[in-house]
């Protein structure tokens, strides 16, 4: 007797935001998704969600798992999570389904490894060095001279990141690390060379360049993602030099099936290229693409993972934006203006992180965004015309002061 392949897996994947629609997507194609954490978890939105609990998360206890369900229920592997990549891979070719190579996401996710490979292709855009220590990171800026970026090698959404105006400040900065990252002493660090000009996010499946997005990212010290213009409003033949230095980076690693979020900057020299994300881009940007193009990248990725067609042409040509509300130093009880915001024509969401409400001090990672903005409209400028508009509108109301204090000391 021959069972149906129909159930998907997902490992350790949020069951909210981005998380939530791969849950969805997957139901509406007639697949189940399930979660494989070791925690089980529940929502109330997903009719059809089942747990598949494990002991540990590592390949041979998830396989051992799939063999206790029935290793001829599960139609394919995916996350939306970029430190599950390469176990994603792993899993799926344990279990004789579609996946990318393992070796090829492993360089990917780590961001010396990327900057070997691809010196090695020929690559001279951006300068970099590798440090444990803080006097390394120290000696590594002193060698790029100027300003640079300190890197975490497996790190996502600018944990850990940090641009540096000195040396003295990269040393700080690693110093730092070891104590709120402590697996940096281990693997060390990328100190780069910073590079000015604006930054792109390009959306790629399988080669094929899917969306060239604008990026605009929060004030240094930090260096987080506040924003995409989709499209951009810069000219067409930047935006076709941005996506081919992207496609010749990923044909470099090897990276060429599935989706990925590639990051370049166009800078004196030309198109750098920043980082490669064996992954699916985070946040709304799958959102930003879809509304503007009608490609749907999360369902061509479930698709792909469980061996489905998938259809990656455009079906419209419009503009969505997003605008990320960043948390301005302390911590925040709410924030107001909900409903001002959608009434400005043209937006289409307007969503709230409450995890991040509690968090302290300057902006640090994607953690301190508390807020978002999506609009669609015919053309890019109405569209950043409108989520800008909509930001202005959120008013975020700072804690009481007593309970900040309370919660630090309940913390301790």
């Amino acid at each position: 007797m021959t069972t149906s392949r129909d159930v998907v897996l997902f490992l350790d994947t949020s069951v909210t935001g981005n998380g939530l629609q791969f849950f969805e997507t997957a139901k509406a194609i007639g697949l189940t998704p399930m979660l494989v954490a070791k925690r089980p978890t529940e929502h109330a939105e997903l009719t059809h969600f089942q747990n598949m609990p494990v002991r540990r998360m590592s390949v041979e206890d998830i396989v051992k798992a799939i063999d206790d369900f029935g290793r001829d229920r599960i139609a394919g592997v995916c996350s939306a999570l970029s430190q599950r990549a390469e176990m994603v891979a792993l899993v799926a070719k344990a279990i004789g389904r579609p996946h990318c190579d393992e070796a090829v996401v492993a360089v990917c996710r780590d961001k010396f490894r990327t900057r070997e490979v691809l010196a090695d292709a020929g690559f001279r855009d951006v300068l970099f060095e590798r440090a444990w220590t803080g006097e390394e990171a120290a000696d590594g800026a002193r060698k790029i001279g100027g300003t640079v970026i300190i890197k975490p090698r497996e790190s996502s959404g600018a944990t850990g990141v940090r641009i540096c105006r000195s040396p003295e400040e990269a040393r700080d900065h690693v110093e730092s690390l070891a104590t709120t990252m402590p697996q940096t002493r281990d693997i060390g660090v990328v100190v780069e060379e910073y590079i000015e000009g604006p930054q792109f996010g390009v959306e790629m499946f399988d080669l094929q360049t899917i969306a060239v997005r604008r990026k605009h990212i929060s004030p240094p010290p930090a260096s987080v993602p506040i924003g995409m213009d989709n499209p951009p409003l810069d000219d067409p033949h930047v935006c076709a030099r941005i996506a081919a230095h992207a496609e010749k980076a990923l044909k470099a690693v090897g990276y060429t099936r599935g989706p990925a979020h590639v990051e370049v900057r166009l800078g004196a020299k030309g198109p750098c290229l920043i980082e490669i994300n064996p992954r699916l881009v985070g946040g709304v940007g799958a959102e930003n693409v879809r509304r503007a193009y009608s490609v749907d990248m999360i369902e061509a990725t479930i698709r792909l993972a469980c061996g489905l067609p998938y259809d990656l042409s455009r079906k419209k040509e419009r503009a969505s934006v997003t605008r990320y509300l960043l948390r301005d130093g302390e911590a925040v009880s709410e924030v107001l203006g909900r409903e001002d915001a959608l009434a400005v024509p043209g937006v289409v969401e307007v969503g709230f992180f409450p995890d991040g409400f509690s968090r302290t001090g300057g902006a640090r990672n994607y953690e301190d965004r508390i807020g978002y903005i999506l609009s669609e409209c015919d053309t890019p400028a109405e569209a950043i015309a409108a989520a800008d508009e909509a930001l202005r509108r959120l008013r975020p109301v700072a804690e009481s002061g007593w309970k900040t204090g309370l919660r630090r000391l309940l913390s301790r």
